[in-house]
């Protein structure tokens, strides 16, 4: 790992952009491949009922990432401006304000599904066959979309501290 600190304002520009795409893109192929995995090892293991049932959450979960995304990068813009600006309390606050608000988004997100688990199911497209496979897997989901949602809102503010390889990791 890169212990050479980033001087964001004075580095050259196709260096930094470098030090910040490579661990992006390694994490987005990490999470591709997870998928990819997740599905293998479901469709091979419990069978293609199975397999239709993890498919039918997936969007659930990429919808809930895609909220937390927009919410903890437009923080990291706010924060990225304000730490620019030496601005180091405002910048603690803006962060805690967005981990606060993932949190609370995050726990309504999971209440509110496991409440409405069954009327969920149905809503995305389960059928009797996989019903009761839909809603096991879409619950575990929901217990953990907590810690799914802060370690999103994490790894943004770590690489806005300037170590993306740790945001990485």
């Amino acid at each position: 790992m890169d212990t050479k600190t980033m001087d964001l304002g004075n580095d050259k520009i196709s260096t930094i952009f470098w030090k910040y795409a490579i661990p992006s893109i390694a994490s987005m192929l990490i999470m591709a491949a997870y998928f990819v995995a997740d599905g293998i090892i479901v469709a091979r293991g419990v069978g293609s009922t199975a397999l239709a049932a993890v498919n039918l959450c997936i969007p659930l979960m990429m919808g809930t990432n895609a909220v937390i995304l927009a919410l903890s990068l437009g923080a990291s813009i706010i924060i990225s401006i304000m730490l620019a600006r030496k601005k180091y309390k405002d910048a603690n606050n803006v962060f805690s304000i967005v981990f606060v608000t993932t949190a609370v988004i995050a726990v309504l997100f999971s209440a509110t599904g496991l409440f409405f688990l069954e009327e969920l199911s149905y809503a995305i497209g389960a059928t009797e066959e996989i019903h009761g496979m839909v809603q096991t897997y879409l619950s575990v989901i929901l217990y953990f979309i907590v810690f799914f949602c802060l370690q999103i809102t994490l790894s943004n503010a770590v690489r806005n501290d300037g170590n993306p390889n740790l945001a990485l990791l």
